[in-house]
């Protein structure tokens, strides 16, 4: 909505006093222009420990996508998106949300099974049966989005139907800097478009169709576009809701003759809701719901492209039978308004740089990964977002550490040396070498190594010396 219109609605408000301050256009400026502006995969530090980055959603020209990452854990952000190969925007970017931590996801479709071609389709030709018939066609719409793809649309259907010399008026106070904005910005676009931009092209064909005044903008319905206007015609204008805008202006106009025709496009307002304070319509009224945004089958190709770890779904998607995305490899949170979500993420342990004063005269041994690994006493402590370590004198006596890594073939064989008959179960964290004549196991999970045996100490003695047996010490 335009400034100058939030700012006389507010003024007529019960609250004007309040509502209409926060909302004067200079105020307002001043807020956007502490918004900074980044390009698709531009990497911005906050506070040296988190970087974000946006990422082409493909929903509209620069509609984003974000990841938020950290040294340890990545998160990414899904908000309206559209996986469609045949639209204007550059096309959904998913790479650098591969394998995240947490996946949030929310603005999916909300009309499911209403392909936004076939509703293209179907706009066109109840557009063009008004047309045929002497009428007008209204179409309500926000000036940004798939507006820019309507107008290629249906200036085709006309040309193809003979009806070329219908006029096309986009009413809307941002009309003018709307399709401006679509022509600067062709880094947003897809590359078929951007490709026509760098080479002197108009990008999309309903310019080249702006200078034959086939297609017209206006900022409101002014003496300019009183002089322009002449029926037939279409009317793109806004709001898509009917509650504001110029479109209630042709809505008044045209709705007592049943040659013109209402197409609402809008999946986020029902035909029902719209249309009821304006019963009864003699207009022929059409709800073809364009919605690019991932429906159900094309969201869970999304899930299975980028395999997070944790997927958040609104509850609204969560319960819904639509949305029940069959994903095998993390698992689903539901979001509730208001209510905290609990992300099961491990803390890596902490890192710290050891320098030379540290390290200096350590005793290291090489691990077979080709690391070394050395023991002291230090302590740490954090400042300026820095670890850091300083070196404690080594105690009087200090007891051998142990390290290295169990192998199960390599334990049994050292058990069958000592004359014990062994063998191996696997298990998802590990394995257990089970001893049937003797009732006894050695369990070697991630949650340690346990030896288990039945009130015999000589057995459990000469099961430690075999694992001991398979572990360096320093």
């Amino acid at each position: 909505m335009h400034l100058s219109t939030l700012a006389h609605a507010a003024r007529r408000s019960p609250h004007a006093q309040h509502v209409a301050e926060l909302l004067e256009p200079e105020a307002v400026k001043n807020c956007l222009e502490s918004v900074e502006t980044v390009s698709y995969d531009q990497p911005i530090t906050i506070v040296g420990a988190i970087t974000v980055t946006a990422l082409s959603s493909g929903y509209a020209i620069g509609a984003s996508n974000w990841v938020l990452k950290s040294a340890s854990h990545t998160v990414g952000y899904l908000g309206p998106s559209s996986s469609a190969i045949s639209r204007h925007p550059m096309p959904l970017a998913t790479t650098a949300m591969q394998n995240c931590d947490a996946l949030i996801a929310c603005g999916l479709a909300r009309r499911l099974g209403a392909s936004p071609d076939r509703m293209v389709a179907e706009l066109c030709n109840n557009i063009g049966l008004a047309i045929a018939n002497g009428g007008c066609a209204l179409v309500p719409c926000a000036p940004f989005g798939v507006v820019f793809d309507l107008f290629d649309a249906v200036l085709a259907h006309l040309a193809a139907m003979q009806s070329s010399t219908v006029p096309i008026f986009f009413v809307s106070p941002t009309a003018k800097n709307s399709l401006a904005y679509a022509n600067i910005f062709g880094h947003w676009l897809c590359a078929s478009k951007s490709e026509r931009l760098n080479s002197a092209e108009w990008p999309f064909n309903h310019h080249n169709q702006i200078a034959a005044k086939s297609l017209q903008h206006f900022p409101a319905i002014d003496a300019a576009f009183l002089a322009a206007y002449r029926e037939p015609c279409v009317v793109f204008a806004d709001h898509p809701s009917l509650r504001m805008g110029d479109a209630l202006h042709f809505l008044g106009l045209w709705r007592a003759n049943s040659a013109n025709a209402l197409i609402l496009t809008d999946p986020d307002y029902g035909i029902d809701e719209v249309l009821a304070p304006f019963l009864p319509v003699a207009m022929r009224a059409s709800y073809c719901p364009i919605d690019p945004r991932l429906g159900a089958q094309a969201f869970e190709a999304v899930v299975r492209e980028t395999r997070p770890r944790q997927l958040l779904l609104p509850s609204m998607y969560a319960a819904s039978a639509s949305y029940s995305v069959k994903y095998e490899d993390g698992t689903i949170l539901r979001l509730e308004t208001g209510v905290p979500a609990r992300l099961a993420v491990r803390e890596p342990p902490p890192r710290a740089i050891l320098t030379d004063e540290v390290t200096r005269g350590l005793l290291l041994q090489s691990l077979p990964s080709g690391a070394s690994i050395g023991a002291f006493r230090a302590t740490i402590n954090r400042k300026d977002d820095a670890n850091i370590v300083t070196r404690l004198p080594a105690p009087p006596q200090t007891h051998a550490a142990l390290h290295g890594t169990l192998d199960s073939d390599a334990l049994v064989t050292a058990l069958q040396e000592k004359g014990l008959d062994a063998h191996v179960e696997d298990c998802p964290d590990g394995f257990v070498v089970r001893l049937p004549a003797s009732n006894a196991s050695i369990s070697v999970l991630s949650s340690g190594t346990t030896i288990s045996t039945v009130s015999n100490e000589t057995l459990r003695g000469v099961l430690r010396d075999a694992v001991l047996s398979q572990l360096a010490r320093f």
